[in-house]
């Protein structure tokens, strides 16, 4: 009799964390949804390439343009930000016949 007693117990604490476990997904959730769903209305400059000239046009641009937001090519925050956005967006890097320059890699 104690054991069935114990197994009943069991079973229903188990049950109990489970209703538990989706009710914080189920609240928690919208809050990491939110955030990678809403829209960028920004601007944002896309960095491709670091070198001298490329740190002075993005800087150029950031000055004369208000509310730019600033990401580089392939990182977590590009992957993030760019299939958001609604603004306008800025690809700055060095570009040749052979295509435009990526980090170390051309891209065509």
């Amino acid at each position: 009799m104690f054991p069935e007693c114990l197994r009943k117990f069991g079973r229903q604490h188990s049950l109990l964390k489970i209703e538990c476990a989706l009710l914080v997904i189920a609240v928690l959730s919208p809050l990491w949804v939110m955030p990678f769903s809403t829209p960028v209305v920004a601007d944002v400059v896309v960095v491709m390439h670091h070198d001298s000239a490329v740190s002075t046009a993005v800087r150029t641009i950031t000055e004369n343009v208000p509310d730019v937001q600033v990401v580089e090519y392939g990182s977590l925050e590009y992957a993030l930000t760019i299939h958001r956005t609604f603004g306008r967006v800025v690809w700055v890097s060095h570009g040749s016949e052979k295509g435009i320059l990526a980090g170390t890699q051309i891209l065509s």
